[in-house]
């Protein structure tokens, strides 16, 4: 189970998979049902905080990712 917190909650529990050694595949049939920006106010303003989230993973994530990957 995905505990985080993050905006970007699929690349945050992606990578939480990842760390524990799950593989994820590509499932064809899968269905994502989602609210959509209906106006560009309402779409800059989602990507921006989907942006400052993936920066806050990249700070948070990526270097201990990347010292397990080169230590393995």
């Amino acid at each position: 189970p995905w505990s985080g917190h993050s905006v970007t909650e699929d690349i945050d529990y992606g990578l939480a998979l990842l760390r524990a050694g799950v593989r994820v595949h590509y499932v064809p049939e899968a269905v994502v049902e989602a609210q959509m920006p209906v106006t560009a106010t309402q779409a800059a303003s989602q990507r921006a905080r989907w942006e400052l989230g993936r920066l806050a993973l990249l700070r948070e994530k990526a270097l201990p990712l990347l010292k397990d990957g080169l230590l393995q």
